[in-house]
C-alpha cells in the first residue's frame, strides 16, 4: 500500500504492476541479544536497506533509531500496533532520487534482548533495474546507471570502494 502511494503521488500509477512484478519478499526475524559489560551496544551499524522497502516490527525492547536531515538520531518509540516502513536505495534508484532514505541503526540501551520482524521486499535477480524514464527531465538529470541487484549487493556487502552512506550512490551513481 505505501509503494502505491508513492508512485500515485508521483503519478507514475502505470509502472506499478510492471514494479511489482520485478520483486520478491523476504520474511526475517532479527535477535539482537544484551551486549556484554566490555562490548558497545551497537546492535546494527548505520546503514540504508539496500532493497526496495522495508516493513519493521519491533517487540517491546527499543533501539531503532533514524538519521534525521539535521544529522539527530531520532530514537523510535515501540508500541505493539507500530510498523516502521522504510524506502530502500532500490526503490529511490527507480525514482531517480526523488525519494529520502533514512540512515538507521540499532542501539542496545536495555537489558533485555530486542527481537525484530521485518519484510524486506527485494529485486529479482538478473533483472537491469534503472529510473523510470517518467522520473528523468532536464530538472531530474539521470542519478544513477542500470545495474544487476545481484551484482550491486556483492559489492555492497564487500564494503566496495567509495561507500560512504549510501552504498547505490558509491556503485552506479553518474559524477555531476
Amino acid at each position: 500500500m505505501t509503494k502505491k502511494m508513492v508512485f500515485d503521488i508521483l503519478n507514475l500509477e502505470k509502472y506499478l504492476n510492471e514494479n511489482f512484478k520485478l520483486t520478491n519478499y523476504v520474511l526475517k526475524i532479527m535477535k539482537y541479544r544484551v551486549p556484554e559489560a566490555n562490548e558497545s551496544n551497537l546492535g546494527m551499524h548505520t546503514h540504508a536497506d539496500a532493497g526496495v522497502m522495508t516493513i519493521l516490527h519491533q517487540n517491546d525492547v527499543e533501539g531503532l533509531e533514524i538519521l534525521t536531515k539535521d544529522n539527530g538520531w531520532l530514537k523510535v518509540k515501540v508500541s505493539p500496533n507500530l510498523f516502521i516502513v522504510m524506502a530502500g536505495e532500490t526503490l529511490n534508484v527507480w525514482l531517480n532520487g526523488r525519494l529520502h532514505v533514512p540512515l538507521h541503526r540499532v542501539l542496545m540501551r536495555e537489558n533485555k534482548i530486542r527481537f525484530t520482524l521485518a519484510l524486506f521486499e527485494l529485486p529479482k535477480s538478473g533483472k537491469s533495474l534503472k529510473a523510470i524514464e517518467q522520473m528523468v527531465d532536464d530538472e531530474h538529470p539521470l542519478l544513477f546507471k542500470p545495474f544487476k541487484y545481484e551484482e550491486f549487493i556483492k559489492f555492497h556487502i564487500s564494503g566496495g570502494q567509495g561507500i560512504d552512506k549510501y552504498a547505490v550512490k558509491a556503485y552506479c551513481g553518474v559524477s555531476s
